[in-house]
């Protein structure tokens, strides 16, 4: 919903009843000074009771899942010792999961493969969501490195790494027809079956 994040001023927690909700208070002047789209929010409505954090489930609206997304502004060289490095090191930051044993990895990597900061979730989507959040409050740009990912590459998952303005996503598993176009389209290099030793590179370098 929100493109970048001075559309929101605070997250909170609600709770009516037996409903646990969160809300999200937005400062209408900066969407206003911004260009931001306040329909837009009512565009991406979905009317469930439940929903993932794909951002797609329950939405009947074509366009909008296919809306037009940016062009990747800045351009990455990783090398592939620096993909393989953090591949290498990335269970060693997976604590959740380890306890769990179900739990996605989201991890930020800066070009030489060092792991800066990892979020861990159930969902893919939700891991995603909140690396991008914790960067955003740790005022850490996505375009310095590269997001690795402990899941299969869909098409979200490629649009809300495009949205963050990163320039390189990794995924453990394979990426979908879908997900390889809409890349090509904003210019991110995508990675995917990666591991330790071995990639295999859906889109080339940008830049």
């Amino acid at each position: 919903l929100f493109e970048q994040r001075e559309c929101a001023l605070r997250i909170g927690e609600h709770d009516p009843g037996d409903q646990r909700q969160f809300c999200v208070e937005c400062d209408r002047r900066v969407w206003a000074q911004r260009g931001f789209r306040t329909p837009h929010c009512r565009a991406r409505a979905r009317q469930r009771v439940s929903e993932s954090s794909c951002g797609l489930c329950g939405m009947d609206n074509l366009q909008e899942v296919m809306r037009a997304l940016p062009f990747i502004k800045n351009s990455l060289d990783v090398p592939d010792s620096a993909l393989f490095t953090a591949l290498t090191s990335l269970r060693e930051h997976q604590r959740l999961n380890a306890a769990t044993g179900s739990a996605h990895a989201a991890a930020f990597c800066a070009p030489d493969g060092s792991i800066q900061m990892t979020r861990e979730d159930v969902g893919r989507h939700n891991a995603l969501d909140k690396l991008i959040g914790a960067l955003a409050a740790a005022q850490i740009a996505p375009s310095e490195g590269f997001i690795l990912l402990t899941a299969r590459c869909s098409l979200e998952l490629v649009q809300k790494t495009i949205l963050a303005q990163c320039p390189m996503l990794v995924t453990i598993s394979a990426a979908t027809d879908l997900a390889i176009q809409t890349a090509e389209k904003s210019g991110l290099r995508l990675v995917s079956l990666a591991r330790p030793d071995a990639a295999l590179v859906a889109m080339p370098r940008t830049g």
